[in-house]
């Protein structure tokens, strides 16, 4: 059971040859996308982020046509036929390892791309139900300016901006990661896919 469901979050786990998490090197781009997403609708405070028609709404419509892209992408890898060099021969630049029972496995071009678009459906796959039970959640609330907490002790205030903005933040970092590393998987099956090793090749006789 915990195989099932580690498996499509394996991608995580990946580390380059230094032990870095793989993921992370995604991070800057991320946060730079998610500052460009979330500015509008701080600029427009009456913008339409998670109620129906909005931004989530749209993005949960589209994450549920590429979570059938990104599998189909993996089917696609997967059943390629078998090679000794390029997919299944050990990635040599830029090693990828993760950690076994048995010490660090290093990973093939094929098990590297079967790993990402394995993360990848999951991701959007979630995206596109979070964005329907937000929908449903969100359109039987009513609005209010002001939350309050109240205790026999004191009350907190806190203002609907500021959760508006936290809800903004936390949806929106899956949603631009998601874009990154579907940026970073075409680069993957357009130029380092099949890329080959410089050979050596002896001098020829004259």
């Amino acid at each position: 059971m915990e195989s099932f469901l580690a498996a499509p979050l394996r991608y995580l786990r990946l580390r380059s040859e230094t032990g870095r998490l793989i993921w992370l090197q995604d991070i800057f781009a991320t946060f730079v996308i998610v500052t460009i997403v979330t500015v509008p609708f701080i600029i427009v405070s009456k913008a339409n982020f998670i109620h129906k028609d909005g931004f989530v709404d749209k993005i949960g419509s589209f994450s549920s046509v590429l979570t059938g892209f990104y599998v189909a992408g993996l089917v696609a890898v997967a059943t390629f036929p078998r090679q000794k060099n390029g997919l299944d021969a050990t990635i040599n630049y830029g090693k990828i390892k993760v950690a076994t029972k048995e010490g660090w496995e290093y990973l093939t071009r094929r098990e590297y791309i079967c790993s990402l678009f394995g993360y990848l459906s999951t991701i959007s796959l979630c995206i596109t139900v979070f964005s329907i039970i937000a929908i449903i959640i969100t359109s039987s609330m009513p609005s209010f300016s002001i939350v309050k907490f109240e205790s026999l002790s004191y009350t907190v205030k806190i203002d609907r901006r500021f959760i508006r903005f936290l809800i903004m933040i936390i949806v929106n970092i899956p949603i631009c990661h998601l874009a990154v590393s579907t940026f970073r998987g075409l680069y993957y099956l357009i130029d380092r896919m099949y890329a080959q090793s410089p050979v050596i090749k002896d001098k020829p006789e004259d």
